[in-house]
C-alpha cells in the first residue's frame, strides 16, 4: 500500500507569510477521498476546486468565477461538504508558516544554515543556502512532518501542483532534504495538474486557510485558529508557525 503526501505553497513572493501545507495518506485513503471529493463537485456543479477562486469576492462582495451568482449558504454548505470529505477519508495535515519578516530579521549566516547552507572545509564558513528564501524552510519542516506518519516499510512519495514557475525550485530543495536526512523514509517527488488529481486541490484549501490563518496571527495576535480553518486540522494533525523565537531556537543549530 503507497503512501503519498500532497502539497501545495502559499505566499512564495508574499512579504509577511509563506505557506507550505497538504495531506498525507495511503492509497486506500486517496482512493476513498477521491470518490467523495468528485461526488461534491459534480452535485455542486463545480469543475476544479481553487481556493483563491471560491473565496475572492468582486467589488460588491459577490462571488466569482464558477461560483458567481451563489449564495453564502450555498457556498457555506459546499465548504462543509468539503471538509466533511476530508474529514471521513481522514488524510493527516501538515503544513508550515514562516513569519517572513522574523527570518529576514536573522543574520545572513542564521539564514544560510536554516535553508541548507553548508560548512565549507577550508574557510570553515558557511556556503550556499538560500538567504532571502524562507520558502525552503516551510518546505524542509513540512517534508520531514509529512514523512514521520508514513507507515512502517513505506516510503513516501510527494506530489505537488504543476506550477513551471516553481517546478524545478521544489523538486530542488526536495532532493536536497532528502540526501541530508537518509534516516526519513522520503520516496520521489513529481509534480501533477491539479484539475485532475485531486488531493491537490485540498492541498490547495488547507494552504488558502492556513495563509489566511497566519495572517490574522500576524495582525491581532491570535494563537487559536477559528473555523474553517479549525475544522480543517482538528486535534491530531499538526501546523506549526515559525515566528521569531522558534526561528532564532533553529539557529541555535548551528553553534553545535
Amino acid at each position: 500500500m503507497s503512501f503519498t503526501v500532497y502539497l501545495d505553497e502559499s505566499g512564495i513572493t508574499d512579504p509577511q507569510i509563506c505557506v507550505v501545507a497538504g495531506f498525507a495518506a495511503t492509497s486506500l485513503c486517496w482512493s476513498m477521498f477521491t470518490e467523495e471529493w468528485r461526488g461534491a463537485l459534480s452535485e455542486y456543479g463545480v469543475g476544479e476546486f481553487h481556493a483563491q477562486v471560491f473565496f475572492g469576492r468582486d467589488p460588491k462582495g459577490h462571488m466569482v468565477g464558477e461560483y458567481k451568482g451563489w449564495s453564502q449558504d450555498k457556498a457555506g454548505n459546499f465548504l462543509k461538504q468539503l471538509i466533511g470529505v476530508l474529514t471521513t477519508s481522514n488524510p493527516t495535515l501538515a503544513g508550515t508558516a514562516i513569519n517572513v519578516v522574523d527570518f529576514l530579521a536573522l543574520s545572513a549566516e542564521q539564514r544560510r544554515f536554516l535553508t541548507g547552507g553548508s560548512y565549507h572545509v577550508r574557510s570553515g564558513k558557511l556556503r550556499g543556502g538560500a538567504t532571502k528564501t524562507p520558502f525552503h524552510v516551510a518546505m524542509q519542516n513540512t517534508t520531514i512532518q509529512a514523512a514521520k506518519f508514513t507507515p512502517t516499510s513505506e516510503l513516501a512519495d510527494f506530489v505537488c501542483d504543476d506550477q513551471r514557475q516553481y517546478c524545478k525550485y521544489v523538486i530542488e530543495r526536495f532532493n536536497i532534504i532528502k540526501a541530508r536526512n537518509p534516516q526519513l523514509p522520503l520516496g520521489h517527488i513529481t509534480h501533477a495538474d491539479s484539475k485532475t488529481t485531486l488531493p491537490l486541490q485540498a492541498a490547495d484549501l488547507a494552504c488558502y486557510l492556513a495563509f489566511q490563518f497566519a495572517k490574522q496571527r500576524l495582525r491581532t495576535g491570535t494563537m487559536e485558529p477559528a473555523s474553517p480553518f479549525l475544522d480543517l486540522i482538528g486535534n491530531e494533525n499538526r501546523f506549526d508557525y515559525f515566528d521569531k523565537p522558534i526561528l532564532q531556537h533553529l539557529a541555535k543549530g548551528m553553534e553545535a
